[in-house]
This record gives structure tokens, C-alpha cells and sequence, in this order.
């Protein structure tokens, strides 16, 4: 993980765990890891259930555009759009040549 904490280096000392082990007793150490300190606190973990919850098609849509495409389709098309209800997980995708179609795109996945 990361550097022993110095209770620990304390105890290797004082049971003689370690040889040639030197401490000075006289040095007051108040050493403070910021990384320890934050690798030490909770992680929230994702909700096993959104907090969203959409009651009709249409609610949401997410969309997403994908391209340019290293190689062009054998219909000539460089893209793709997504569109996805949140409500019933349904997904379209369409091809494009030009990324200015993905209204007319939009409009027949809204029809």
C-alpha cells in the first residue's frame, strides 16, 4: 500500500525485530501522510437502483453520436447515432454520412 506508520516502526524497535535499527528518542515526530488520511476514508458506491425514475417513454433520451469511422460503410455512411428511452431501455441506432443529420434522425425516433 504504501509506508509503515511509526506505532508500528515503534514496536519493530522496541522488540529488537530489526538489526541495526537506530531511534532517537529525543525527536518528536508528528509526521502527517495526506494520502494515508484519504485512502482511509469510506468510498460511496453506486446506487444498486437509480433515484430517477421516469414514468413514461419520453421522459429522458439519452443520445449518443459515434464517428468518424476509420472505414467507411459499403452504403457510404461515417457515423452513427444512438437514442435511448430511460423509461423502457429501448435503443435505435442510425447511420449516417454527415453528423447534421442526426435531427432528422431524432425526429423519426420522437414519430
Amino acid at each position: 500500500m504504501g509506508h509503515i506508520n511509526q506505532d508500528t516502526l515503534e514496536q519493530l524497535f522496541n522488540k529488537n525485530m530489526v538489526n541495526g535499527m537506530k531511534v532517537d528518542h529525543n525527536y518528536l515526530c508528528n509526521y502527517f501522510c495526506m494520502a494515508c488520511v484519504q485512502a482511509k476514508h469510506p468510498i460511496a458506491s453506486y446506487p444498486q437502483e437509480s433515484k430517477s425514475k421516469y414514468s413514461s417513454i419520453g421522459n429522458l433520451t439519452v443520445t449518443n453520436v459515434w464517428g468518424l469511422a476509420h472505414t467507411q460503410s459499403l452504403q457510404g455512411n461515417w457515423y452513427f447515432v444512438t437514442f435511448t428511452s430511460m423509461y423502457s431501455c429501448f435503443t435505435i441506432a442510425a447511420f449516417m454520412k454527415l453528423t447534421k443529420e442526426v435531427f432528422e434522425h431524432y425526429k423519426v425516433y420522437k414519430a
